[in-house]
Protein backbone atom coordinates (compact mmCIF):
# COMPACT_ATOMS: atom_id res chain seq x y z
CA UNK A 1 0.00 0.00 0.00
CA UNK A 2 1.20 3.66 -0.83
CA UNK A 3 2.46 5.91 1.81
CA UNK A 4 0.92 8.95 1.39
CA UNK A 5 3.05 11.00 3.85
CA UNK A 6 6.54 9.70 1.82
CA UNK A 7 4.62 10.34 -1.45
CA UNK A 8 3.93 13.91 -0.26
CA UNK A 9 7.67 14.08 0.98
CA UNK A 10 8.25 13.10 -2.42
CA UNK A 11 6.52 15.79 -4.32
CA UNK A 12 7.80 18.42 -1.57
CA UNK A 13 11.56 17.17 -1.88
CA UNK A 14 11.47 17.08 -5.64
CA UNK A 15 10.15 20.39 -6.14
CA UNK A 16 12.34 22.07 -3.65
CA UNK A 17 15.39 20.48 -5.42
CA UNK A 18 14.21 21.42 -8.51
CA UNK A 19 13.26 25.18 -7.10
CA UNK A 20 17.09 25.36 -5.71
CA UNK A 21 18.28 24.33 -8.82
CA UNK A 22 16.71 26.79 -11.11
CA UNK A 23 17.44 29.87 -8.48
CA UNK A 24 21.47 28.53 -8.47
CA UNK A 25 21.96 30.88 -11.39
CA UNK A 26 20.79 34.62 -10.69
CA UNK A 27 21.22 35.30 -6.69
CA UNK A 28 23.57 34.36 -3.88
CA UNK A 29 21.20 35.43 -1.46
CA UNK A 30 18.67 32.99 -3.02
CA UNK A 31 20.73 30.52 -2.78
CA UNK A 32 21.49 30.61 1.20
CA UNK A 33 17.61 31.36 1.97
CA UNK A 34 16.36 28.59 0.07
CA UNK A 35 18.90 26.11 1.27
CA UNK A 36 17.34 25.77 4.50
CA UNK A 37 14.33 25.18 3.48
CA UNK A 38 15.18 22.38 1.30
CA UNK A 39 16.71 20.89 4.46
CA UNK A 40 14.10 21.38 6.61
CA UNK A 41 12.02 19.36 4.23
CA UNK A 42 14.50 16.65 3.72
CA UNK A 43 14.05 16.32 7.18
CA UNK A 44 11.07 15.95 6.97
CA UNK A 45 11.58 12.36 5.61
CA UNK A 46 14.27 11.34 8.22
CA UNK A 47 12.38 7.88 8.53
CA UNK A 48 13.26 6.81 5.54
CA UNK A 49 16.68 8.25 4.80
CA UNK A 50 18.35 7.63 8.24
CA UNK A 51 16.17 4.42 8.37
CA UNK A 52 18.83 1.04 8.43
CA UNK A 53 16.35 -0.69 6.07
CA UNK A 54 17.09 2.85 3.54
CA UNK A 55 20.87 2.64 3.97
CA UNK A 56 21.25 -1.12 3.37
CA UNK A 57 19.37 -0.68 0.02
CA UNK A 58 22.42 2.02 -1.22
CA UNK A 59 24.53 0.15 -3.51
CA UNK A 60 28.07 -0.79 -2.52
CA UNK A 61 29.91 2.15 -4.79
CA UNK A 62 27.74 5.08 -3.46
CA UNK A 63 28.03 3.74 -0.30
CA UNK A 64 31.77 4.44 -0.58
CA UNK A 65 31.59 7.41 -2.51
CA UNK A 66 30.02 9.10 1.10
CA UNK A 67 32.88 7.56 3.21
CA UNK A 68 35.46 9.15 0.82
CA UNK A 69 33.28 12.51 1.24
CA UNK A 70 33.38 12.15 4.92
CA UNK A 71 36.84 11.77 4.51
CA UNK A 72 37.44 14.83 2.55
CA UNK A 73 35.12 16.75 5.46
CA UNK A 74 37.12 15.23 8.54
CA UNK A 75 40.54 16.26 6.95
CA UNK A 76 39.07 19.85 6.21
CA UNK A 77 37.67 19.70 9.76
CA UNK A 78 41.71 18.42 10.86
CA UNK A 79 42.80 21.70 9.52
CA UNK A 80 41.33 23.84 11.62
CA UNK A 81 43.53 22.87 14.13
CA UNK A 82 47.09 23.36 12.23
CA UNK A 83 45.34 26.47 10.75
CA UNK A 84 47.13 30.04 10.76
CA UNK A 85 43.54 31.59 11.16
CA UNK A 86 41.68 29.14 13.07
CA UNK A 87 38.32 31.49 13.26
CA UNK A 88 38.41 31.75 9.18
CA UNK A 89 38.93 27.90 9.12
CA UNK A 90 36.01 27.22 11.02
CA UNK A 91 33.93 29.84 9.55
CA UNK A 92 34.29 27.68 6.12
CA UNK A 93 33.91 24.37 7.59
CA UNK A 94 30.71 25.09 9.31
CA UNK A 95 29.31 28.03 6.36
CA UNK A 96 30.58 25.69 3.22
CA UNK A 97 32.67 22.95 3.65
CA UNK A 98 29.75 21.54 6.15
CA UNK A 99 26.99 22.95 4.08
CA UNK A 100 27.94 21.70 0.91
CA UNK A 101 28.51 18.30 2.05
CA UNK A 102 25.38 18.28 3.27
CA UNK A 103 23.97 19.12 0.06
CA UNK A 104 25.32 16.27 -1.58
CA UNK A 105 23.87 13.73 0.45
CA UNK A 106 20.40 15.67 0.21
CA UNK A 107 20.56 15.51 -3.43
CA UNK A 108 21.69 12.28 -3.41
CA UNK A 109 18.83 10.88 -1.56
CA UNK A 110 16.10 13.62 -3.05
CA UNK A 111 16.85 12.09 -6.95
CA UNK A 112 16.96 8.64 -5.87
CA UNK A 113 13.26 8.88 -5.94
CA UNK A 114 11.16 8.44 -8.91
CA UNK A 115 11.15 11.37 -11.67
CA UNK A 116 12.44 13.87 -9.53
CA UNK A 117 15.75 13.52 -11.81
CA UNK A 118 13.35 14.68 -14.87
CA UNK A 119 11.80 17.85 -12.67
CA UNK A 120 15.49 18.48 -11.77
CA UNK A 121 17.22 18.55 -15.04
CA UNK A 122 14.00 20.25 -16.45
CA UNK A 123 14.70 23.05 -14.04
CA UNK A 124 18.11 23.25 -14.61
CA UNK A 125 17.50 23.91 -18.47
CA UNK A 126 15.11 26.59 -17.77
CA UNK A 127 16.69 28.26 -15.67
CA UNK A 128 19.84 28.71 -17.89
CA UNK A 129 17.27 29.54 -20.71
CA UNK A 130 16.71 32.50 -18.71
CA UNK A 131 19.97 33.33 -18.69
CA UNK A 132 20.65 33.37 -22.32
CA UNK A 133 17.52 35.69 -22.79
CA UNK A 134 18.74 37.95 -20.38
CA UNK A 135 22.37 37.32 -21.85
CA UNK A 136 21.22 38.74 -25.14
CA UNK A 137 19.15 41.52 -23.52
CA UNK A 138 22.42 42.74 -21.81
CA UNK A 139 24.04 42.30 -25.53
CA UNK A 140 20.94 44.56 -26.95
CA UNK A 141 22.00 47.13 -24.27
CA UNK A 142 25.89 46.91 -25.24
CA UNK A 143 24.84 47.48 -28.71
CA UNK A 144 22.58 50.10 -28.34
CA UNK A 145 25.01 52.19 -26.03
CA UNK A 146 27.01 55.30 -27.41
CA UNK A 147 29.90 54.91 -25.35
CA UNK A 148 30.22 51.17 -24.91
CA UNK A 149 32.55 50.90 -22.03
CA UNK A 150 30.09 53.13 -20.18
CA UNK A 151 27.06 50.51 -21.23
CA UNK A 152 24.72 49.91 -18.07
CA UNK A 153 23.01 46.19 -17.18
CA UNK A 154 19.17 46.49 -18.26
CA UNK A 155 18.37 44.96 -14.97
CA UNK A 156 20.50 45.45 -12.40
CA UNK A 157 21.80 48.71 -13.55
CA UNK A 158 25.83 48.44 -12.36
CA UNK A 159 28.29 49.31 -15.56
CA UNK A 160 29.21 46.66 -17.46
CA UNK A 161 33.13 46.45 -17.24
CA UNK A 162 33.88 43.76 -19.49
CA UNK A 163 32.16 44.82 -22.09
CA UNK A 164 30.61 41.37 -22.76
CA UNK A 165 27.82 38.76 -21.79
CA UNK A 166 27.68 38.57 -17.95
CA UNK A 167 24.08 37.81 -17.23
CA UNK A 168 23.03 37.11 -13.85
CA UNK A 169 26.55 37.22 -12.82
CA UNK A 170 29.13 40.32 -12.87
CA UNK A 171 31.91 38.64 -14.93
CA UNK A 172 31.43 36.11 -18.39
CA UNK A 173 33.52 33.18 -16.76
CA UNK A 174 31.29 33.14 -14.15
CA UNK A 175 28.27 32.90 -16.84
CA UNK A 176 30.35 30.24 -18.86
CA UNK A 177 30.79 28.14 -16.22
CA UNK A 178 26.87 28.06 -16.27
CA UNK A 179 26.18 27.89 -19.78
CA UNK A 180 28.57 25.22 -20.09
CA UNK A 181 27.25 23.36 -17.40
CA UNK A 182 23.50 23.22 -18.46
CA UNK A 183 24.69 23.12 -22.84
CA UNK A 184 26.31 19.87 -22.24
CA UNK A 185 23.11 18.22 -19.71
CA UNK A 186 21.09 19.35 -22.85
CA UNK A 187 23.40 17.71 -25.02
CA UNK A 188 23.63 14.06 -22.69
CA UNK A 189 19.59 14.73 -22.98
CA UNK A 190 19.54 14.63 -26.16
CA UNK A 191 21.41 11.23 -26.98
CA UNK A 192 18.60 9.60 -25.55
CA UNK A 193 17.25 6.12 -27.00
CA UNK A 194 16.28 6.39 -30.42
CA UNK A 195 12.66 5.67 -29.56
CA UNK A 196 12.31 8.93 -27.94
CA UNK A 197 11.69 11.79 -29.79
CA UNK A 198 13.83 14.81 -29.39
CA UNK A 199 11.82 18.07 -28.93
CA UNK A 200 12.99 20.89 -31.27
CA UNK A 201 13.03 23.58 -28.70
CA UNK A 202 15.56 21.24 -26.42
CA UNK A 203 17.72 21.34 -29.64
CA UNK A 204 17.86 25.32 -30.09
CA UNK A 205 18.08 25.29 -26.40
CA UNK A 206 21.31 23.43 -25.95
CA UNK A 207 22.67 25.10 -29.60
CA UNK A 208 22.01 28.51 -27.37
CA UNK A 209 23.18 27.89 -24.09
CA UNK A 210 26.49 26.64 -26.19
CA UNK A 211 26.63 29.63 -28.65
CA UNK A 212 26.42 32.24 -25.93
CA UNK A 213 28.77 30.42 -23.77
CA UNK A 214 31.25 30.29 -26.80
CA UNK A 215 30.38 34.13 -27.13
CA UNK A 216 32.01 34.54 -23.50
CA UNK A 217 35.02 33.90 -24.70
CA UNK A 218 36.29 31.97 -21.85
CA UNK A 219 38.95 29.79 -22.70
CA UNK A 220 38.53 27.77 -19.28
CA UNK A 221 34.88 27.19 -19.95
CA UNK A 222 35.70 25.94 -23.57
CA UNK A 223 38.53 23.56 -22.63
CA UNK A 224 35.92 22.05 -20.55
CA UNK A 225 33.21 21.97 -22.95
CA UNK A 226 35.23 20.29 -25.50
CA UNK A 227 36.40 17.30 -22.68
CA UNK A 228 32.50 17.17 -22.36
CA UNK A 229 31.78 16.43 -25.42
CA UNK A 230 35.00 14.41 -25.91
CA UNK A 231 32.80 12.30 -22.69
CA UNK A 232 29.83 12.28 -24.39
CA UNK A 233 31.45 10.84 -28.13
CA UNK A 234 33.20 8.25 -25.61
CA UNK A 235 30.08 7.12 -23.92
CA UNK A 236 27.68 6.53 -26.59
CA UNK A 237 30.91 5.34 -29.34
CA UNK A 238 28.12 5.61 -32.50
CA UNK A 239 27.78 7.98 -35.35
CA UNK A 240 26.04 10.94 -33.18
CA UNK A 241 28.28 10.51 -30.55
CA UNK A 242 31.19 11.15 -32.86
CA UNK A 243 29.70 13.69 -34.51
CA UNK A 244 29.43 15.13 -30.75
CA UNK A 245 33.27 15.09 -30.28
CA UNK A 246 34.40 16.48 -33.56
CA UNK A 247 31.57 19.22 -33.10
CA UNK A 248 33.27 19.79 -29.46
CA UNK A 249 36.25 20.51 -31.33
CA UNK A 250 35.36 22.53 -34.24
CA UNK A 251 33.33 24.89 -31.14
CA UNK A 252 36.51 25.50 -29.61
CA UNK A 253 38.73 25.74 -32.63
CA UNK A 254 36.19 27.82 -34.48
CA UNK A 255 36.08 30.40 -31.55
CA UNK A 256 39.41 30.38 -31.33
CA UNK A 257 40.22 31.02 -34.81
CA UNK A 258 37.12 33.50 -35.06
CA UNK A 259 37.37 35.55 -31.78
CA UNK A 260 41.02 36.34 -30.90
CA UNK A 261 43.75 37.60 -33.87
CA UNK A 262 47.01 36.01 -33.97
CA UNK A 263 48.50 38.18 -31.83
CA UNK A 264 46.05 37.65 -29.06
CA UNK A 265 46.42 34.11 -29.47
CA UNK A 266 50.17 34.20 -29.05
CA UNK A 267 50.02 36.18 -25.79
CA UNK A 268 47.30 33.67 -24.64
CA UNK A 269 50.08 30.80 -25.16
CA UNK A 270 52.60 32.38 -24.12
CA UNK A 271 50.81 33.54 -21.09
CA UNK A 272 52.30 37.58 -22.10
CA UNK A 273 48.08 38.65 -22.14
CA UNK A 274 47.04 40.04 -18.87
CA UNK A 275 44.89 37.57 -17.44
CA UNK A 276 47.48 34.98 -17.95
CA UNK A 277 49.97 37.32 -16.35
CA UNK A 278 47.52 37.52 -12.99
CA UNK A 279 46.60 34.00 -13.23
CA UNK A 280 50.56 33.12 -13.60
CA UNK A 281 50.86 35.50 -10.42
CA UNK A 282 48.19 33.41 -8.63
CA UNK A 283 49.68 30.27 -9.21
CA UNK A 284 52.98 31.36 -7.91
CA UNK A 285 51.84 32.63 -4.80
CA UNK A 286 49.76 29.43 -4.53
CA UNK A 287 52.97 27.46 -4.68
CA UNK A 288 55.13 29.42 -2.45
CA UNK A 289 52.35 28.32 0.13
CA UNK A 290 52.59 24.54 -0.41
CA UNK A 291 56.02 25.00 -0.33
CA UNK A 292 55.93 26.29 3.09
CA UNK A 293 53.41 23.51 4.29
CA UNK A 294 53.33 21.44 2.34
CA UNK A 295 51.23 18.17 3.88
CA UNK A 296 48.63 19.95 5.83
CA UNK A 297 48.77 23.54 4.47
CA UNK A 298 47.89 26.55 5.82
CA UNK A 299 44.04 26.14 6.90
CA UNK A 300 40.84 25.81 5.14
CA UNK A 301 39.95 29.23 4.34
CA UNK A 302 43.07 31.07 4.65
CA UNK A 303 44.23 31.17 0.80
CA UNK A 304 43.44 34.64 0.49
CA UNK A 305 44.41 35.95 4.69
CA UNK A 306 47.49 34.55 3.78
CA UNK A 307 48.13 35.52 0.23
CA UNK A 308 50.22 39.19 1.31
CA UNK A 309 52.50 37.37 2.52
CA UNK A 310 53.55 34.55 -0.37
CA UNK A 311 52.63 37.42 -3.53
CA UNK A 312 55.94 37.96 -5.36
CA UNK A 313 54.53 41.47 -6.26
CA UNK A 314 54.57 43.72 -3.39
CA UNK A 315 51.51 45.34 -2.86
CA UNK A 316 49.26 43.12 -4.77
CA UNK A 317 45.64 42.50 -3.75
CA UNK A 318 44.82 39.19 -2.10
CA UNK A 319 42.59 37.01 -5.24
CA UNK A 320 41.90 32.94 -5.36
CA UNK A 321 43.99 30.77 -6.64
CA UNK A 322 42.19 30.57 -9.98
CA UNK A 323 43.39 27.11 -9.76
CA UNK A 324 40.81 25.39 -7.62
CA UNK A 325 43.64 22.10 -7.10
CA UNK A 326 46.32 24.08 -6.32
CA UNK A 327 43.91 26.51 -3.46
CA UNK A 328 42.86 23.22 -1.82
CA UNK A 329 46.84 21.91 -1.70
CA UNK A 330 47.89 26.06 -0.12
CA UNK A 331 44.54 25.44 2.41
CA UNK A 332 44.72 21.48 3.26
CA UNK A 333 48.08 20.10 1.89
CA UNK A 334 48.93 17.40 -0.47
CA UNK A 335 46.49 15.07 2.05
CA UNK A 336 43.64 17.28 1.63
CA UNK A 337 44.35 17.43 -2.41
CA UNK A 338 44.76 13.39 -2.09
CA UNK A 339 41.51 12.93 -0.22
CA UNK A 340 39.70 15.30 -2.49
CA UNK A 341 40.84 13.29 -5.61
CA UNK A 342 39.84 9.75 -3.80
CA UNK A 343 36.06 11.42 -4.02
CA UNK A 344 36.60 12.41 -7.60
CA UNK A 345 37.66 9.05 -8.41
CA UNK A 346 34.85 7.40 -6.15
CA UNK A 347 32.20 9.44 -7.80
CA UNK A 348 33.57 9.03 -11.20
CA UNK A 349 33.62 5.24 -10.37
CA UNK A 350 30.34 4.94 -9.41
CA UNK A 351 28.87 6.96 -12.77
CA UNK A 352 31.00 4.73 -14.75
CA UNK A 353 29.19 1.34 -13.16
CA UNK A 354 25.60 3.12 -13.66
CA UNK A 355 26.12 4.14 -16.96
CA UNK A 356 27.46 0.55 -18.07
CA UNK A 357 24.15 -1.43 -16.30
CA UNK A 358 22.21 -3.71 -18.33
CA UNK A 359 19.28 -2.52 -17.29
CA UNK A 360 16.24 -4.54 -18.57
CA UNK A 361 13.44 -2.45 -20.96
CA UNK A 362 10.63 -2.49 -18.48
CA UNK A 363 12.69 -0.80 -15.85
CA UNK A 364 14.56 1.40 -18.41
CA UNK A 365 11.59 2.76 -19.27
CA UNK A 366 9.60 4.02 -16.31
CA UNK A 367 12.70 6.82 -16.06
CA UNK A 368 13.94 6.88 -19.94
CA UNK A 369 15.76 10.25 -19.32
CA UNK A 370 17.63 8.73 -16.72
CA UNK A 371 20.80 6.97 -18.73
CA UNK A 372 21.27 9.94 -20.94
CA UNK A 373 20.64 12.50 -17.95
CA UNK A 374 23.00 10.90 -15.77
CA UNK A 375 25.49 11.04 -19.28
CA UNK A 376 24.72 14.52 -19.16
CA UNK A 377 25.69 15.34 -15.60
CA UNK A 378 28.58 13.06 -15.92
CA UNK A 379 30.23 15.24 -18.75
CA UNK A 380 28.72 18.89 -17.26
CA UNK A 381 30.82 17.64 -13.95
CA UNK A 382 34.09 16.46 -15.95
CA UNK A 383 33.99 19.70 -17.86
CA UNK A 384 33.78 21.96 -14.18
CA UNK A 385 36.66 20.24 -13.10
CA UNK A 386 38.55 21.05 -16.14
CA UNK A 387 37.66 24.57 -15.89
CA UNK A 388 38.10 24.57 -12.41
CA UNK A 389 42.23 24.33 -12.76
CA UNK A 390 41.80 27.96 -14.22
CA UNK A 391 39.36 29.92 -12.37
CA UNK A 392 37.52 29.60 -9.13
CA UNK A 393 34.55 27.42 -9.82
CA UNK A 394 34.84 25.14 -6.17
CA UNK A 395 35.36 28.71 -4.23
CA UNK A 396 32.12 30.83 -6.06
CA UNK A 397 29.23 30.36 -3.95
CA UNK A 398 27.21 29.78 -7.25
CA UNK A 399 29.22 27.34 -9.07
CA UNK A 400 30.37 25.49 -5.52
CA UNK A 401 26.68 24.94 -5.21
CA UNK A 402 25.92 24.17 -8.69
CA UNK A 403 28.88 21.22 -8.59
CA UNK A 404 27.83 19.75 -5.28
CA UNK A 405 23.74 19.64 -6.25
CA UNK A 406 25.30 17.65 -9.82
CA UNK A 407 27.28 15.78 -8.29
CA UNK A 408 24.71 14.20 -5.60
CA UNK A 409 22.28 14.30 -8.29
CA UNK A 410 24.25 12.15 -10.59
CA UNK A 411 25.10 9.76 -7.32
CA UNK A 412 21.23 9.83 -6.61
CA UNK A 413 20.27 8.77 -10.57
CA UNK A 414 23.48 6.41 -9.90
CA UNK A 415 21.57 4.29 -7.48
CA UNK A 416 18.51 3.90 -9.33
CA UNK A 417 20.28 2.52 -12.21
CA UNK A 418 22.08 0.11 -10.71
CA UNK A 419 19.15 -0.97 -8.14
CA UNK A 420 17.30 -1.43 -11.37
CA UNK A 421 19.91 -3.93 -13.22
CA UNK A 422 20.19 -5.43 -9.55
CA UNK A 423 16.44 -6.17 -10.05
CA UNK A 424 16.55 -7.46 -13.72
Amino acid sequence: MKDPALSLWHRAGGVALGAYLFLIPFSNAAVEIFFPILLVLWLLGWKRPFSIEHLRRIPSPNQKVFLLLGLYVAICAASVVSSSYPRLSLIGLIGKTLEYALLFVIAADLVDQPQVCRRAVRALLAAGGLVVLYGFLQEWTIYKALYKSQAADPIRGFTLDYVRMVGPYRNPNDLATLLMVTGLVAAGWILKPRTTRIPAGLLILAALLIGCMVWTRSLGAMLGLFGGFVFLGVLHRNRKGVLWGLGGLAVVAGTIFFTFSIESFREILTLSDVASHDRASMWQTAWAMIVDHPWVGHGLNTFMANYSRYAPDAGQNPAYAHNCFLQITAETGLIGLAAFGLFLAGLGRTIGAALKTDVAPAEFLQEPALRAGLGGIAAALLAFLIQSAFDTNLYALRQAVLFWTLAGAAVGMSSRLLRFEQRS
